[in-house]
């Protein structure tokens, strides 16, 4: 692999969603490009910190706030 992993793929290889044949090539690469892993490694504490949260309380105010910026959208 050449080029730079894409950032798409990247995060589904990091939430184990491609298959041996796609996984793979992304691994090899993972093992020689620095700039791919530093995105692995943001991707990887993003994911943990988002998944920490999943049944954290929502502050009605945000989600009215989120709810308003959708329908305006």
């Amino acid at each position: 692999m050449r080029r730079h992993v894409s950032e798409t793929t990247l995060a589904l290889y990091v939430e184990g969603d491609l298959d041996d044949r796609e996984a793979g090539p992304v691994a090899q690469h993972l093992g020689n490009c620095e700039r791919c892993q530093a995105h692995v490694t943001d991707l990887t504490t993003s994911q943990r910190r988002l998944k920490s949260l999943k049944n954290a309380p929502l502050d009605p105010a945000m989600v009215e706030r989120l709810h308003t910026a959708g329908m305006e959208a």
